[in-house]
């Protein structure tokens, strides 16, 4: 069962973390394109943009280091580099996967294939750590008798 919601979690945070890049770093390069700094530093996009990347480092951070299943951020850290190789190798069947709009947002697809292997790496690597494996242990099955206990 905890496999089962490691799954439905790192799915749904997953696709917070590539619609947060995409759209965040699409509002930031509108904003880096005012004239004057101050209008940059007033600009609705950029706080946006700032807002969103802060919101797919909290999902990011979520899936890293909250103790659940290893499961989920495995398999999606497999899906990110899948799909940053189609990127790679087969661009054009890429913009036929992920449309540049979207429900009517601009930039889902904005996030690089250089930092979609970036975050998929160490979602990969959580599986290798043993103690996402196990489950937590109830009082019951930690407790030992002194009588059973090995000196």
């Amino acid at each position: 069962m905890r496999h089962l919601v490691s799954l439905a979690l790192s799915i749904v945070a997953g696709a917070a973390i590539f619609v947060f890049l995409g759209v965040g770093d699409l509002r930031i390069r509108r904003a880096m394109v005012l004239p004057s700094p101050t209008e940059r530093a007033a600009s609705m996009d950029l706080a946006l943009g700032l807002g969103l990347l802060v919101a797919a480092g909290l999902c990011y951070g979520f899936l890293l280091l909250y103790p659940m299943s290893p499961a989920g951020p495995l398999l999606l850290g497999a899906a990110g580099l899948v799909i940053a190789a189609i990127d790679i190798v087969w661009p054009a069947t890429y913009l036929r996967l992920f449309p540049a709009r979207l429900y009517g947002i601009d930039g889902i697809r904005a996030a690089a294939p250089s930092a979609m292997i970036l975050l998929a790496v160490p979602l990969v690597m959580t599986a290798f750590i043993s103690g996402r494996w196990r489950r937590e242990l109830t009082e019951e099955e930690t407790y030992v008798h002194p009588l059973d206990a090995t000196w």
